[in-house]
């Protein structure tokens, strides 16, 4: 039996996982922009 709360939950740290993805490649452009 699937757990819709466990799919739900499943979904929101995906999400959550691209975010955190894309912040850290931008941080990491703006760190290589400024020359640090």
């Amino acid at each position: 039996m699937k757990n819709p709360e466990a799919e739900l939950w499943r979904q929101v740290l995906l999400g959550l996982g691209i975010v955190f993805a894309r912040l850290a490649k931008q941080a990491q452009r703006l760190r290589m922009g400024e020359g640090i």
